[in-house]
Protein backbone atom coordinates (compact mmCIF):
# COMPACT_ATOMS: atom_id res chain seq x y z
CA UNK A 1 0.00 0.00 0.00
CA UNK A 2 2.73 2.26 1.03
CA UNK A 3 4.44 1.96 -2.57
CA UNK A 4 1.44 2.50 -4.29
CA UNK A 5 0.61 5.79 -2.84
CA UNK A 6 3.94 6.68 -3.32
CA UNK A 7 3.62 6.11 -7.33
CA UNK A 8 0.28 7.98 -6.68
CA UNK A 9 1.76 11.40 -5.03
CA UNK A 10 4.56 11.50 -7.83
CA UNK A 11 2.27 11.24 -10.57
CA UNK A 12 -0.27 13.54 -9.11
CA UNK A 13 2.97 15.85 -8.98
CA UNK A 14 4.48 15.56 -12.10
CA UNK A 15 0.63 15.93 -13.28
CA UNK A 16 0.36 19.54 -11.98
CA UNK A 17 3.90 20.32 -12.85
CA UNK A 18 2.42 19.83 -16.26
CA UNK A 19 -0.68 21.73 -16.31
CA UNK A 20 0.97 24.53 -14.17
CA UNK A 21 1.43 27.02 -17.05
CA UNK A 22 -1.69 26.59 -18.83
CA UNK A 23 -3.53 27.82 -15.32
CA UNK A 24 -4.35 30.95 -13.58
CA UNK A 25 -1.87 31.03 -10.23
CA UNK A 26 -4.65 32.05 -7.52
CA UNK A 27 -7.27 28.92 -6.78
CA UNK A 28 -9.83 31.44 -6.96
CA UNK A 29 -9.13 34.80 -8.80
CA UNK A 30 -12.93 36.46 -6.99
CA UNK A 31 -10.63 36.20 -3.54
CA UNK A 32 -8.85 39.27 -4.33
CA UNK A 33 -11.42 41.49 -4.10
CA UNK A 34 -9.66 44.31 -2.25
CA UNK A 35 -6.63 46.38 -2.85
CA UNK A 36 -5.13 45.29 0.70
CA UNK A 37 -5.09 41.25 -1.35
CA UNK A 38 -3.42 43.12 -4.47
CA UNK A 39 -1.16 43.84 -2.66
CA UNK A 40 -0.35 40.78 -0.50
CA UNK A 41 0.11 38.83 -3.56
CA UNK A 42 2.38 41.47 -5.43
CA UNK A 43 4.99 41.22 -1.60
CA UNK A 44 5.35 37.88 -2.05
CA UNK A 45 9.16 37.80 -2.41
CA UNK A 46 9.54 34.29 -2.97
CA UNK A 47 6.92 34.36 -5.71
CA UNK A 48 8.05 38.24 -7.51
CA UNK A 49 11.27 38.59 -6.49
CA UNK A 50 13.19 35.38 -7.92
CA UNK A 51 14.64 35.91 -11.57
CA UNK A 52 16.00 33.22 -13.72
CA UNK A 53 19.58 31.38 -12.91
CA UNK A 54 20.28 29.77 -16.25
CA UNK A 55 21.78 33.15 -17.87
CA UNK A 56 24.52 32.89 -14.80
CA UNK A 57 24.73 29.24 -14.83
CA UNK A 58 25.70 29.40 -18.76
CA UNK A 59 28.11 32.24 -18.75
CA UNK A 60 31.62 32.73 -18.15
CA UNK A 61 32.51 33.82 -14.77
CA UNK A 62 33.32 30.67 -13.03
CA UNK A 63 34.06 26.90 -13.10
CA UNK A 64 33.48 23.49 -11.46
CA UNK A 65 36.34 21.11 -11.46
CA UNK A 66 35.52 17.38 -13.10
CA UNK A 67 35.36 15.29 -9.46
CA UNK A 68 32.49 17.97 -8.65
CA UNK A 69 30.45 17.68 -11.86
CA UNK A 70 30.34 14.09 -11.89
CA UNK A 71 29.60 13.61 -8.35
CA UNK A 72 27.37 16.37 -6.75
CA UNK A 73 25.55 17.93 -9.67
CA UNK A 74 22.54 17.42 -11.86
CA UNK A 75 22.55 15.84 -15.50
CA UNK A 76 20.24 18.98 -16.50
CA UNK A 77 22.80 21.29 -14.74
CA UNK A 78 25.44 19.91 -16.29
CA UNK A 79 23.71 20.32 -19.62
CA UNK A 80 23.41 23.83 -19.30
CA UNK A 81 27.12 24.18 -18.27
CA UNK A 82 28.20 22.44 -21.67
CA UNK A 83 25.37 24.16 -23.32
CA UNK A 84 24.49 20.78 -24.95
CA UNK A 85 21.73 20.99 -27.96
CA UNK A 86 19.39 19.10 -26.10
CA UNK A 87 18.66 21.42 -22.67
CA UNK A 88 15.99 19.72 -20.90
CA UNK A 89 15.67 16.21 -22.18
CA UNK A 90 12.16 16.25 -21.64
CA UNK A 91 11.90 17.13 -18.34
CA UNK A 92 8.95 19.28 -17.44
CA UNK A 93 8.18 22.47 -15.04
CA UNK A 94 11.61 24.30 -16.16
CA UNK A 95 11.85 27.03 -13.54
CA UNK A 96 13.88 29.04 -15.57
CA UNK A 97 10.57 29.49 -17.63
CA UNK A 98 7.70 28.22 -15.72
CA UNK A 99 8.52 30.71 -12.75
CA UNK A 100 8.43 34.07 -14.83
CA UNK A 101 5.01 33.00 -16.55
CA UNK A 102 4.41 32.51 -12.92
CA UNK A 103 4.94 36.20 -12.28
CA UNK A 104 3.45 36.86 -15.14
CA UNK A 105 0.05 35.12 -14.19
CA UNK A 106 0.18 36.66 -11.10
CA UNK A 107 0.69 40.16 -12.49
CA UNK A 108 -2.46 39.84 -14.88
CA UNK A 109 -4.68 38.59 -12.31
CA UNK A 110 -4.37 41.35 -9.83
CA UNK A 111 -4.47 43.89 -13.09
CA UNK A 112 -8.13 41.81 -13.39
CA UNK A 113 -9.07 42.16 -10.10
CA UNK A 114 -7.99 46.17 -10.51
CA UNK A 115 -10.93 46.53 -12.71
CA UNK A 116 -13.64 44.95 -9.89
CA UNK A 117 -12.22 46.71 -7.09
CA UNK A 118 -14.70 49.97 -6.96
CA UNK A 119 -12.82 53.09 -6.73
CA UNK A 120 -12.32 55.05 -3.72
CA UNK A 121 -11.09 58.25 -4.05
CA UNK A 122 -8.68 58.12 -1.09
CA UNK A 123 -7.35 54.74 -2.06
CA UNK A 124 -6.33 56.33 -5.04
CA UNK A 125 -2.27 56.49 -4.53
CA UNK A 126 -2.04 52.91 -3.38
CA UNK A 127 -4.26 51.48 -6.50
CA UNK A 128 -1.64 53.58 -8.63
CA UNK A 129 0.89 51.96 -6.74
CA UNK A 130 -0.23 48.41 -7.53
CA UNK A 131 -1.14 48.88 -11.25
CA UNK A 132 2.17 49.92 -11.69
CA UNK A 133 3.90 47.03 -9.52
CA UNK A 134 1.75 44.87 -12.13
CA UNK A 135 3.21 46.45 -15.08
CA UNK A 136 6.92 46.67 -13.71
CA UNK A 137 6.93 42.70 -12.38
CA UNK A 138 5.42 41.72 -16.04
CA UNK A 139 7.93 43.28 -17.76
CA UNK A 140 11.21 42.25 -15.66
CA UNK A 141 9.58 38.76 -16.23
CA UNK A 142 8.92 39.29 -19.90
CA UNK A 143 12.92 40.77 -20.55
CA UNK A 144 14.42 37.94 -18.94
CA UNK A 145 12.36 35.19 -20.76
CA UNK A 146 13.49 37.21 -23.84
CA UNK A 147 17.51 36.85 -22.66
CA UNK A 148 16.82 32.99 -22.99
CA UNK A 149 14.26 32.14 -25.01
CA UNK A 150 14.31 34.62 -27.95
CA UNK A 151 17.63 35.28 -30.11
CA UNK A 152 19.84 38.90 -29.16
CA UNK A 153 17.68 41.76 -30.63
CA UNK A 154 18.36 42.50 -33.99
CA UNK A 155 16.76 45.50 -35.59
CA UNK A 156 16.59 44.88 -38.67
CA UNK A 157 15.00 41.62 -38.12
CA UNK A 158 12.96 42.07 -35.13
CA UNK A 159 9.73 42.61 -36.84
CA UNK A 160 9.87 38.91 -38.15
CA UNK A 161 12.04 37.42 -35.73
CA UNK A 162 9.99 35.63 -33.31
CA UNK A 163 10.22 36.27 -29.49
CA UNK A 164 8.00 34.65 -26.67
CA UNK A 165 4.67 34.53 -25.60
CA UNK A 166 3.21 37.26 -24.45
CA UNK A 167 0.58 36.42 -22.17
CA UNK A 168 -1.39 39.73 -21.08
CA UNK A 169 -4.60 38.97 -19.78
CA UNK A 170 -6.03 35.87 -18.18
CA UNK A 171 -7.15 34.65 -21.15
CA UNK A 172 -4.94 31.79 -22.22
CA UNK A 173 -5.28 31.81 -25.95
CA UNK A 174 -2.27 33.80 -25.97
CA UNK A 175 -0.25 31.04 -24.69
CA UNK A 176 -0.41 29.07 -28.54
CA UNK A 177 1.88 31.78 -30.38
CA UNK A 178 5.11 34.02 -30.56
CA UNK A 179 4.69 37.35 -31.11
CA UNK A 180 7.22 39.00 -33.16
CA UNK A 181 10.59 40.19 -31.27
CA UNK A 182 9.55 43.46 -31.82
CA UNK A 183 5.98 43.14 -30.55
CA UNK A 184 7.46 41.89 -27.43
CA UNK A 185 10.13 44.68 -26.59
CA UNK A 186 7.59 47.05 -27.63
CA UNK A 187 4.90 46.00 -24.78
CA UNK A 188 8.03 45.41 -22.56
CA UNK A 189 8.97 49.26 -22.89
CA UNK A 190 5.09 50.47 -22.92
CA UNK A 191 4.28 48.78 -19.69
CA UNK A 192 7.50 49.87 -18.05
CA UNK A 193 6.52 53.60 -19.11
CA UNK A 194 3.20 53.53 -17.92
CA UNK A 195 4.91 51.54 -15.11
CA UNK A 196 7.01 54.79 -13.89
CA UNK A 197 4.02 57.20 -14.47
CA UNK A 198 2.16 55.75 -11.61
CA UNK A 199 5.06 54.21 -9.25
CA UNK A 200 6.36 56.99 -6.02
CA UNK A 201 9.82 58.31 -7.34
CA UNK A 202 11.99 57.01 -5.29
CA UNK A 203 12.62 53.41 -3.45
CA UNK A 204 11.46 52.60 -0.49
CA UNK A 205 13.97 51.95 2.18
CA UNK A 206 12.57 49.65 4.42
CA UNK A 207 10.93 47.64 1.55
CA UNK A 208 13.32 47.86 -1.63
CA UNK A 209 11.73 44.52 -2.99
CA UNK A 210 8.74 47.29 -4.28
CA UNK A 211 9.69 48.49 -7.43
CA UNK A 212 9.89 52.68 -7.72
CA UNK A 213 9.91 55.13 -10.92
CA UNK A 214 13.72 55.20 -11.15
CA UNK A 215 13.74 51.10 -10.69
CA UNK A 216 11.28 51.32 -13.94
CA UNK A 217 13.43 53.77 -15.45
CA UNK A 218 16.38 51.54 -14.84
CA UNK A 219 15.25 48.45 -16.38
CA UNK A 220 14.22 50.30 -19.20
CA UNK A 221 17.58 51.25 -19.28
CA UNK A 222 18.71 47.71 -19.17
CA UNK A 223 15.95 47.03 -22.24
CA UNK A 224 17.32 49.56 -24.33
CA UNK A 225 21.03 48.49 -23.66
CA UNK A 226 20.33 44.95 -24.50
CA UNK A 227 18.76 46.23 -27.74
CA UNK A 228 21.59 48.18 -28.62
CA UNK A 229 19.89 51.26 -29.03
CA UNK A 230 22.27 53.51 -26.78
CA UNK A 231 20.38 56.98 -26.98
CA UNK A 232 17.81 55.53 -24.98
CA UNK A 233 19.48 53.48 -22.69
CA UNK A 234 21.51 56.82 -21.76
CA UNK A 235 18.04 58.35 -21.59
CA UNK A 236 17.04 56.55 -19.23
CA UNK A 237 19.95 56.04 -17.20
CA UNK A 238 20.71 59.68 -17.07
CA UNK A 239 16.88 60.17 -15.79
CA UNK A 240 17.20 57.67 -13.09
CA UNK A 241 20.61 58.93 -11.86
CA UNK A 242 19.04 62.68 -11.80
CA UNK A 243 16.57 61.90 -8.71
CA UNK A 244 18.66 59.37 -7.68
CA UNK A 245 22.56 58.62 -7.89
CA UNK A 246 24.07 56.85 -4.45
CA UNK A 247 27.17 55.30 -4.64
CA UNK A 248 28.36 53.08 -1.52
CA UNK A 249 32.08 53.81 0.02
CA UNK A 250 33.10 49.94 -0.67
CA UNK A 251 35.61 50.76 2.49
CA UNK A 252 32.11 51.24 4.19
CA UNK A 253 31.27 47.52 3.76
CA UNK A 254 34.90 45.36 4.82
CA UNK A 255 33.14 44.57 8.30
CA UNK A 256 29.81 43.90 7.77
CA UNK A 257 29.15 40.32 9.01
CA UNK A 258 28.40 37.81 7.72
CA UNK A 259 28.02 38.89 4.36
CA UNK A 260 29.73 42.63 2.91
CA UNK A 261 26.95 45.51 2.13
CA UNK A 262 23.77 44.21 4.70
CA UNK A 263 20.25 43.79 3.67
CA UNK A 264 20.12 47.86 3.40
CA UNK A 265 21.88 48.59 0.68
CA UNK A 266 21.59 52.50 -0.89
CA UNK A 267 22.62 51.31 -3.97
CA UNK A 268 19.99 49.19 -4.87
CA UNK A 269 16.25 50.87 -6.65
CA UNK A 270 14.96 46.84 -6.59
CA UNK A 271 15.58 44.08 -4.74
CA UNK A 272 15.34 40.84 -6.14
CA UNK A 273 17.70 37.17 -6.23
CA UNK A 274 18.76 34.79 -8.27
CA UNK A 275 16.82 31.62 -7.47
CA UNK A 276 18.39 28.72 -6.00
CA UNK A 277 16.99 25.47 -7.84
CA UNK A 278 19.63 24.65 -9.66
CA UNK A 279 22.15 22.75 -7.98
CA UNK A 280 25.30 23.64 -10.12
CA UNK A 281 24.90 27.62 -9.13
CA UNK A 282 22.57 27.49 -6.47
CA UNK A 283 22.02 30.98 -7.00
CA UNK A 284 23.94 31.56 -3.76
CA UNK A 285 27.44 33.04 -2.52
CA UNK A 286 28.42 30.23 -0.50
CA UNK A 287 29.06 27.05 -2.85
CA UNK A 288 32.82 26.66 -1.65
CA UNK A 289 32.89 24.36 -5.54
CA UNK A 290 32.01 27.46 -7.45
CA UNK A 291 35.34 28.62 -8.46
CA UNK A 292 35.92 32.13 -10.05
CA UNK A 293 37.47 32.34 -13.73
CA UNK A 294 41.12 33.12 -13.29
CA UNK A 295 41.07 35.79 -15.59
CA UNK A 296 38.17 37.21 -14.32
CA UNK A 297 39.38 37.38 -10.74
CA UNK A 298 42.84 38.63 -11.66
CA UNK A 299 41.63 41.95 -13.47
CA UNK A 300 41.09 43.57 -10.05
CA UNK A 301 43.91 45.57 -8.96
CA UNK A 302 45.09 44.62 -5.45
CA UNK A 303 44.01 47.92 -4.04
CA UNK A 304 40.03 47.20 -5.42
CA UNK A 305 37.99 46.17 -2.55
CA UNK A 306 35.71 44.72 -5.16
CA UNK A 307 38.50 41.78 -5.31
CA UNK A 308 37.88 41.29 -1.24
CA UNK A 309 34.36 41.93 -0.46
CA UNK A 310 32.88 39.83 -3.48
CA UNK A 311 35.56 36.92 -3.27
CA UNK A 312 36.84 35.33 -1.11
CA UNK A 313 40.37 32.91 -1.47
CA UNK A 314 42.18 30.36 0.95
CA UNK A 315 45.08 30.88 -1.35
CA UNK A 316 44.06 27.49 -3.46
CA UNK A 317 40.85 28.53 -4.61
CA UNK A 318 38.83 31.25 -5.16
CA UNK A 319 34.65 31.45 -4.58
CA UNK A 320 31.78 33.60 -4.19
CA UNK A 321 31.72 35.57 -0.70
CA UNK A 322 29.33 39.04 -1.45
CA UNK A 323 26.28 40.08 -2.92
CA UNK A 324 23.90 42.94 -2.94
CA UNK A 325 21.28 40.51 -1.19
CA UNK A 326 23.33 41.00 1.96
CA UNK A 327 22.56 37.78 2.08
CA UNK A 328 23.35 34.37 0.87
CA UNK A 329 21.27 34.14 -2.61
CA UNK A 330 23.12 35.75 -5.44
CA UNK A 331 21.39 39.62 -6.07
CA UNK A 332 19.33 39.64 -9.05
CA UNK A 333 17.80 43.13 -8.85
CA UNK A 334 18.54 46.69 -10.14
CA UNK A 335 20.88 49.12 -8.36
CA UNK A 336 22.63 52.57 -9.06
CA UNK A 337 26.55 51.10 -10.03
CA UNK A 338 24.66 49.31 -13.14
CA UNK A 339 22.65 52.66 -14.13
CA UNK A 340 26.56 54.54 -13.83
CA UNK A 341 28.13 52.12 -16.31
CA UNK A 342 24.78 51.90 -18.83
CA UNK A 343 25.53 55.91 -18.67
CA UNK A 344 29.26 55.11 -19.28
CA UNK A 345 29.17 53.09 -21.86
CA UNK A 346 26.85 55.19 -23.85
CA UNK A 347 28.91 58.11 -23.61
CA UNK A 348 31.92 56.39 -24.85
CA UNK A 349 29.98 54.69 -27.94
CA UNK A 350 28.52 58.45 -28.78
CA UNK A 351 32.17 59.46 -28.43
CA UNK A 352 31.56 61.41 -25.59
CA UNK A 353 34.47 61.17 -24.06
CA UNK A 354 34.80 63.34 -21.07
CA UNK A 355 31.47 62.16 -19.91
CA UNK A 356 31.89 58.69 -20.18
CA UNK A 357 35.62 58.60 -17.91
CA UNK A 358 34.03 61.10 -15.31
CA UNK A 359 31.04 58.39 -14.67
CA UNK A 360 33.40 55.78 -15.20
CA UNK A 361 36.01 57.07 -12.62
CA UNK A 362 33.20 58.43 -10.30
CA UNK A 363 32.40 54.83 -10.01
CA UNK A 364 35.58 53.26 -9.22
CA UNK A 365 36.81 56.18 -6.68
CA UNK A 366 34.09 54.34 -4.27
CA UNK A 367 35.78 50.73 -5.18
CA UNK A 368 39.09 51.59 -4.05
CA UNK A 369 40.78 51.71 -0.79
CA UNK A 370 41.13 55.36 0.52
CA UNK A 371 43.87 57.20 -1.77
CA UNK A 372 45.19 54.35 -3.92
CA UNK A 373 42.85 55.29 -6.87
CA UNK A 374 44.30 57.12 -10.24
CA UNK A 375 41.09 58.21 -12.58
CA UNK A 376 41.42 56.26 -15.81
CA UNK A 377 41.96 58.24 -19.12
CA UNK A 378 41.51 56.80 -22.27
CA UNK A 379 42.96 58.32 -26.08
CA UNK A 380 40.14 57.22 -27.78
CA UNK A 381 36.02 56.69 -28.03
CA UNK A 382 37.13 52.65 -28.35
CA UNK A 383 39.61 53.06 -25.66
CA UNK A 384 37.18 54.24 -23.62
CA UNK A 385 34.41 52.07 -24.47
CA UNK A 386 36.90 48.59 -23.71
CA UNK A 387 37.56 50.79 -20.31
CA UNK A 388 33.94 50.62 -19.53
CA UNK A 389 32.56 47.20 -20.51
CA UNK A 390 35.99 45.60 -18.44
CA UNK A 391 34.84 47.30 -15.63
CA UNK A 392 30.92 46.14 -16.26
CA UNK A 393 31.99 42.52 -15.94
CA UNK A 394 34.30 42.94 -13.12
CA UNK A 395 31.18 45.11 -11.31
CA UNK A 396 28.34 43.18 -12.32
CA UNK A 397 29.39 39.44 -11.85
CA UNK A 398 27.13 37.06 -10.29
CA UNK A 399 24.02 39.11 -11.29
CA UNK A 400 22.66 36.99 -14.50
CA UNK A 401 23.32 40.34 -17.00
CA UNK A 402 26.96 38.49 -18.23
CA UNK A 403 24.96 36.22 -20.57
CA UNK A 404 22.93 39.34 -22.08
CA UNK A 405 26.44 41.21 -22.15
CA UNK A 406 27.84 38.35 -24.53
CA UNK A 407 24.70 38.11 -26.79
CA UNK A 408 24.24 41.87 -27.54
CA UNK A 409 28.50 42.29 -28.03
CA UNK A 410 29.07 39.52 -30.17
CA UNK A 411 26.28 40.93 -32.30
CA UNK A 412 28.44 44.03 -32.66
CA UNK A 413 32.16 42.34 -32.39
CA UNK A 414 32.42 38.26 -32.28
CA UNK A 415 35.40 37.90 -30.13
CA UNK A 416 34.23 36.75 -27.05
CA UNK A 417 34.45 32.72 -27.10
CA UNK A 418 33.76 30.68 -24.38
CA UNK A 419 35.55 27.27 -23.41
CA UNK A 420 35.11 24.68 -20.66
CA UNK A 421 37.55 22.01 -19.96
CA UNK A 422 35.79 18.77 -18.90
CA UNK A 423 37.86 15.10 -18.47
CA UNK A 424 39.92 16.61 -20.66
CA UNK A 425 37.65 17.87 -23.72
CA UNK A 426 37.19 21.71 -24.39
CA UNK A 427 33.39 22.34 -24.77
CA UNK A 428 33.60 25.37 -26.80
CA UNK A 429 30.37 28.37 -27.39
CA UNK A 430 31.57 30.21 -30.34
CA UNK A 431 30.16 33.71 -30.79
CA UNK A 432 26.39 34.28 -31.97
CA UNK A 433 26.07 30.56 -31.63
CA UNK A 434 22.58 29.41 -31.90
CA UNK A 435 22.63 27.43 -28.01
CA UNK A 436 22.65 31.45 -26.95
CA UNK A 437 19.15 31.29 -27.54
CA UNK A 438 17.58 28.31 -25.18
CA UNK A 439 14.84 25.68 -26.01
CA UNK A 440 11.18 25.89 -25.14
CA UNK A 441 10.85 22.92 -22.36
CA UNK A 442 8.46 20.11 -24.66
CA UNK A 443 5.79 20.49 -22.28
CA UNK A 444 5.29 23.91 -23.28
CA UNK A 445 5.56 23.17 -27.05
CA UNK A 446 2.95 20.02 -25.97
CA UNK A 447 -0.50 22.39 -26.27
CA UNK A 448 0.76 24.92 -28.94
CA UNK A 449 1.48 26.45 -31.99
CA UNK A 450 5.31 27.82 -30.78
CA UNK A 451 7.48 26.68 -32.89
CA UNK A 452 10.93 24.97 -31.26
CA UNK A 453 14.53 27.40 -31.31
CA UNK A 454 17.15 25.82 -33.46
CA UNK A 455 19.90 24.41 -31.91
CA UNK A 456 22.11 23.24 -33.85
Amino acid sequence: MKYYLIIFFIASVLTGCEKQLNQPVADNISTINSLEKCEQVLNNTDNMGKQPAAPEISADNYYFRDSVLYSDVSAMDLRHYLWEPDLYKREVNIIDYSHPYKQINHSNEVLSALERIPLVPSQQALRDYIEGACLFYRSYAFYNLLQLYARPYDAGTAATDTGISLVLTLDKEGDQYRASMQACYDQVIKDLRIAAGLLPLLPDAAKPNKPSRVAAWGLLARTYLSMRVYSSAAQYADSCLKYYDHLLNYQDAINIKPFPFGKVNHEVLYQAYLHDDSKLLKGRINNSELLIDSSLYDSYDSNDLRKTLFYRTDGKKVTLHGSYSGSIFCFGGIATDELYLIRAECAARHHNLPLAMATLNELLEHRYKPGTFHALSAASPDSALALVLQERRKELAFRGLRWTDLRRLNKENPVHTIRRLVRGVYYVLQPNDLRYTFPFPDDVLADSKMVQNPRK
